[in-house]
């Protein structure tokens, strides 16, 4: 059977998610209760939820990103260094829906190992001198509930054709993000499987900070593991947020004209993290 590597880190990918109403029955399979005449998904208030409140907010990062054999991922179409890289993420819940926006910034790679790479993927900055920027996006929403309480909190939603899940766990301080690839998607006979499986812990250090662990695991289409990451964030105040971001876009020494394209389009850093906040969120498409 073919093994396919599909690479979705936390949350992942230059994409809107996007509501996916289930069918009943995919609900079913995947053990989730149907909607009941009791409890309705759009009545769904998020904040009833600790790990919901806890995701709330102005996040900063440290990030790795391991491949398959447990070394620093290297992509041949990013020429930038995934061992040690930071994240700034903001964060928010309105009713029954989840809204989150990251900016991942990168340092120079190394000019050493310039060389073998495509010069055309960092321009108009320069391999080993110029960092770069990567923006995610995700909407979730509440769409499947039920009346009993263990399987509250749980949002769904689509990107491009995956299905995503996630659902609470632990003592009020977890959260478990699954990302699934539907049959057939890459070729005949393929088999639904799961292509990433990230847990997100949430705790308290000694001064009083607010921290998110993460770690992601990723799946190739026969079940073997494709990577891993490591992402440790605190939370912090809108000033800080702010500071730090600018130090780092900075210190990495990034153009303003690779900072935040979304969708195709370069808009503000500002503008594009702080759609996490908008009142009322916009509706999301169907």
């Amino acid at each position: 059977m073919k093994s396919i590597l599909l690479i979705l880190p936390l949350l992942v990918v230059n994409a809107h998610l996007r509501a996916l109403k289930k069918s009943s029955s995919d609900s079913d399979k995947r053990g989730k209760s149907k909607k009941t005449k009791n409890c309705d998904p759009d009545k769904v208030e998020l904040s009833d939820y600790a790990q919901w409140e806890d995701e709330k907010g102005y996040w900063v990062g440290e990030y790795s990103f391991f491949g398959s054999n447990g070394d620093p991922y290297v992509s041949s179409s990013w020429p930038y260094p995934y061992d040690h890289y930071r994240g700034f993420i903001t964060g928010n819940i309105e009713g029954n829906a989840y809204r989150q926006r990251n900016v991942f910034l990168y340092s120079p790679l190394p000019t050493d190992q310039c060389s073998d790479r495509d010069p055309n993927v960092t321009k108009p900055g320069t391999c080993g001198v110029n960092g770069n920027a990567k923006t995610f996006q995700a909407d979730q929403a509440a769409t499947t509930c039920s009346t009993n309480p263990a399987l509250g909190g749980i949002v769904e939603g689509d990107y491009q054709g995956l299905y995503t899940i996630t659902e609470l766990i632990g003592r009020d301080n977890a959260l478990l993000y699954q990302v699934f690839v539907p049959e057939n998607l890459f070729f005949e006979g393929q088999p639904e499987f799961m292509s990433q499986s990230q847990l997100t812990t949430i705790t308290t250090n000694g001064l009083g900070e607010r921290l998110r662990t993460r770690t992601a695991q990723g799946f190739n289409s026969d079940g073997s593991p494709s990577y891993a990451s490591f992402y440790r964030e605190r939370n912090v105040p809108e000033e800080e947020f702010w500071a730090l971001f600018n130090e780092t876009v900075h210190e990495y020494n990034i153009l303003a004209s690779d900072l935040c394209l979304v969708e195709g389009n370069y808009v503000s850093c500002e503008e594009f993290l702080e759609q996490s906040f908008q009142d009322p969120f916009a509706p999301l498409s169907e």
